[in-house]
């Protein structure tokens, strides 16, 4: 046992006195292991060695790269009295830290013997701590198994829990370490000022002429054979196979599959068949559960999905297999190889053509031009690429070349370090080996550099066997942190993990990596705090390849999306968001052709926010209170492909405006004088018009001749059968009663061009959302209304600030503005009603007009109320709109209807609740069209407070 003292008399922050305070409560009921997931820069090394020394055990400490195996020896000098730290397996030191590579040599389908040597001198030591245990899912997580030998201690430290592999992976990790005792968010750790707030950028690029003829050679033969398929008439379309896969999908025996049973299936599928067949200008069968994401113009993963269902379902069985040949040469020359599960991506593919576009490279003029301007000597940044040397455009040796060819990037003074390689500017070389003289001597290493001049750049190496990357980086990052370089260029393997720099703020990732565990390890590099820059701020840029004009575009585009599909960061309207959303709306879509439109524009925006960083500081409102909630909303975006459906309201800003709530006495009867006065001045002037007529007549019939006087007989009789008609159609008004006014009919269906009448619109459905939620009981405050906020793009969004029912708030209200899918009840408002007028007047003086004097307003309600009732079927009403129920007020009818009184009180529309299965979902939709209740696009997303 060790009787060393602890690092308690560091001042622990909050979450990690949590992470002690778990740790001796598990300890106490007999646990033996640990797991913990705290974000990069969160200080895990020094919770790793603060339980070290509770535990009082030698400890092992396993790590995946050289600098974090460095890291762990240098942390324990410096922050105990532990000394005798080593990386020599074999040694009896308190604390020995190795790689997880040096467990792990394989021999065949075996360990290595001088693994196996290794494990057999580790046995004595009974704490093994686990840095960035997320690499432990395949083959290290089957050797380390054997060292659970159940006496043992297993801390696992981790900044992000591996959840992109498959089922497999995880449960190997799981295995070793069970579930999460302990996770902290990056937010609450930046906004307690433990860690430095960044902004998220984009640059987009698009790719070079030499890229794009490649491209286009590799996408022709497709092209042609889409244009063959889409214009043949002795065969299936793809479009036309995609739809009636959707009507009625059959399996590979041939049983029919109902589409809810397959959207729970296969989702994604579903969702593809839908954007393929929209975007071919053809309607959706009445059978598909319509959804927002939908509406969105295919990706090529999208079109993938169809056309392989296309291609293995229908041209390989049933068609010529000339076209099922041509189509699998196609996909290939594509890069992508048709297999029974699906396409399967080659090496060599569009998609990596995009993601490594030497369009990239020239991204960083711009880019660095805009940072040093702005940052001066302070900037620090690190270009991060895949690989040190590839065939594509965009390597780190093409990247550091061009910095360090470009004059106006000068100022920069780049140094390229990677596992082998070391390459220094010109302008900076002397002094960098005067660095490192001083450096190897401290560290009493006998190591000499050497230099190869190689134009405007040297390349340094040493003979000695001890050179490596475990000595290169802190050299390098030490002359980084001094200011001598203002940019490193490396590789992700090196310094995309464990790499430290308290001076780094600017990142610019060109990777195409797409992992949760690399993604949040790259982007916790520029985070550390820096005391000499107290209101230090990154800048994390990403930058993406997209073209509007090759099939696969946007490939590159999807990759962004999918990398920042899990991680927290500020929009521009201060509120922290997760997902791509919060770098821009506009990256949110897949429609390609408009992110290249507005290419231009974006980068622009982009470059003048980077320049914002003291306003990034701000509005992170860092020491601020803050509640650690994640709340749900929705994004609403107008789109003018959505024809609008007119809403009425009693809600209006002006007297002048007021609409009359349905129900209301003086309004029944000032519409029921009105079409009254309208009838009898039609009929006067029918009858007036009558007498000149009749005069005309006689006289004509007298003077004209016998034979004119026949057909003018002939003309009279035809007239006289035709005079009910003509009466019925002259006595037709229309009657208001349910219908909105002129003014807001005319402004909804101009697609809500002013801002205030589709803020109103969605203020109205929030508000009686919410007030149906409070009048049930769900929440017992009326304080959390919900908020309306516009963004930068034009979009909206509309959430609760209270956290036990913002998520379903915001699935109720995406139900209500989503077309009619399978929800069991639907309000159907019906505007516009037209009757007899003479018999209707009749009836109405019948009601309102037989007795003795003044009638009250409840009266006048009453009878209308009756009179509508009894004579309902002289009424024709015309537009309808339909608006589903939420799931949570559609249990039963007596739910539904209560809903629907609460939106009748709240917006004066006369509104019936219908039941799908009673009235049939397809004569629904035959009446409301299939359509939104508004011309809008709508997304579900995660905010955090």
């Amino acid at each position: 046992m060790l009787n060393k003292p602890k690092i308690s008399y560091i001042d622990f922050r909050k979450y990690q006195v949590d992470i002690l305070a778990d740790f001796e409560r598990r300890r106490e009921a007999g646990e033996r292991k640990f797991h913990y997931v705290s974000p990069p820069g969160s200080g895990k090394t020094l919770i790793g060695l603060e339980l070290f020394l509770r535990l009082g055990e030698k400890a092992l400490i396993l790590s995946p790269t050289l600098a974090i195996q460095e890291q762990w020896i240098r942390a324990c000098k410096t922050y105990t009295e532990v000394t005798d730290a080593s990386f020599d397996p074999f040694s009896d030191v308190d604390l020995v830290s190795l790689t997880y590579q040096s467990l792990s040599v394989r021999n065949g389908e075996s360990l290595h013997r001088n693994s196996l040597r290794i494990i057999k001198a580790l046995e004595s030591r009974k704490t093994i701590i686990f840095d960035e245990c997320h690499h432990l899912t395949r083959f290290w997580a089957k050797v380390l198994k054997q060292m659970d030998t159940g006496d043992r201690y297993f801390i696992a430290l981790t900044a992000t829990f591996p959840e992109d592999g498959s089922e497999k992976e995880r449960n190997n990790y799981l295995s070793l370490f069970d579930t999460v005792n302990y996770e902290i968010q990056l937010p609450p750790i930046i906004k307690e000022g433990y860690l430095a707030p960044y902004n998220d950028l984009v640059y987009i690029v698009s790719p070079t002429d030499s890229e794009g003829a490649i491209i286009r050679e590799m996408c022709e033969p497709y092209r042609k054979l889409m244009d063959e398929l889409d214009g043949s008439s002795d065969r299936e379309t793809p479009q036309s196979w995609a739809y009636s896969r959707l009507e009625c999908f059959r399996d590979a025996r041939g049983i029919a599959v109902p589409f809810t049973m397959l959207y729970k299936k296969r989702q994604d599928f579903c969702v593809a068949l839908c954007r393929f067949v929209l975007s071919r200008k053809l309607e959706l069968p009445y059978s598909v559960l319509f959804s927002g994401e939908m509406e969105e113009p295919p990706s090529f993963t999208d079109i993938l999905m169809v056309m392989a269902d296309y291609i293995h379902f229908y041209l390989r069985p049933f068609s010529e297999n000339s076209y099922y040949r041509r189509a699998l040469r196609a996909f290939r020359k594509m890069g992508y190889e048709l297999r029974p599960e699906g396409f399967r991506v080659l090496p060599d593919n569009i998609q990596q053509i995009l993601g490594n576009s030497a369009g990239k490279v020239r991204a960083l003029l711009p880019v660095l031009e805009r940072e040093i301007a702005h940052m001066g000597d302070d900037l620090r940044c690190l270009i991060l690429c895949d690989q040190e040397f590839s065939d594509s455009g965009c390597d780190a040796r093409k990247v550091f070349a061009y910095l360090a060819e470009e004059p106006a990037l000068a100022p920069c003074r780049p140094i390229l370090i990677t596992g082998k390689t070391l390459l220094v500017h010109r302008d900076i070389v002397s002094d960098f080996l005067i660095s490192a003289e001083v450096f190897l001597e401290k560290e009493k290493l006998p190591i000499t550099l050497e230099s190869i001049e190689q134009g405007k750049w040297y390349e340094l190496y040493s003979d000695s066997i001890r050179w490596n990357s475990r000595i290169s980086v802190p050299l390098v990052t030490a002359f980084l942190e001094r200011g001598d370089t203002k940019c490193l260029v490396s590789t992700r393997a090196l310094l995309g993990e464990g790499w430290n720099s308290i001076t780094l703020n600017t990142l610019i990732d060109l990777t195409t990596v797409t992992s949760n565990a690399f993604v949040n390890q790259i982007r916790g590099r520029p985070l550390r705090l820096n005391d000499m820059q107290p209101y230090k701020t990154a800048n994390n840029w990403d930058v993406v390849t997209v073209s509007a004009e090759h099939t696969e575009g946007g490939a590159d585009m999807e990759r962004l999306q999918k990398k920042y599909s899990r991680f927290f960061g500020l929009s521009m309207d201060g509120i922290i968001e997760r997902g791509i959303g919060h770098t821009h709306p506009l990256l949110c879509y897949t429609d390609i052709a408009k992110i290249a439109a507005e290419r231009i524009p974006f980068n622009t925006e982009m470059l003048n926010r980077a320049e914002d960083r003291l306003e990034c500081y701000r509005k992170w409102k860092i020491r601020e209170p803050y509640k650690n909630v994640f709340i749900q909303c929705l994004e609403i975006e107008s789109a003018d492909d959505i024809p609008p459906v007119p809403f009425c309201s009693k809600r209006r800003e002006t007297e002048s405006d007021t609409i009359p709530a349905v129900g209301t006495g003086k309004f029944i009867v000032r519409q029921l004088e009105e079409v009254s006065r309208k009838i009898r001045r039609r009929k006067f002037l029918l009858r007036l018009s009558m007498l000149p007529l009749l005069f005309a007549v006689i006289l004509m019939f007298i003077l004209i001749h016998p034979i004119l006087k026949i057909l003018f007989i002939i003309l009279a009789l035809v007239f006289a059968t035709m005079w009910d008609d003509i009466r019925s159609s002259l006595n037709k008004v229309e009657c208001k009663i349910t219908m909105p006014s002129h003014y807001l009919r005319k402004r909804v269906t101009e697609q809500f061009e002013q801002e205030k009448d589709i803020l109103r619109v969605f203020r109205i459905l929030a508000d009686v959302l919410f007030r149906a939620f409070y009048e049930r009981g769900f929440t017992d405050s009326e304080k959390n209304k919900p908020q309306i906020q516009q963004r930068e793009n034009g979009s909206y969004r509309i959430y609760t600030n209270d956290e036990k029912i913002s998520a379903l708030f915001a699935l109720s209200l995406e139900e209500m503005l989503s077309p009619v899918t399978d929800k069991k009840y639907v309000l159907l408002m019906k505007y516009a009603a037209y009757f007899n007028s003479t018999r209707f007047i009749w009836i109405y003086n019948a009601y309102f007009s037989s007795g003795k004097g003044k009638r009250s307003t409840a009266d006048y309600t009453e009878n209308f109320c009756r009179l509508f009732t009894k004579y309902r079927k002289i009424m024709q009403f015309g537009l309808h709109a339909a608006i589903p129920v939420p799931s949570v007020f559609s249990k039963t009818r007596k739910d539904a209807e209560w809903f629907c009184s609460i939106w009748m009180r709240e917006t004066a529309n006369y509104t019936e609740v219908v039941g799908i299965r009673e009235s049939g979902r397809e004569d629904i939709l035959k009446k409301t069209g299939k359509n939104r209740l508004l011309p809008i696009h709508v997304r579900r997303k995660e905010l955090w407070e």
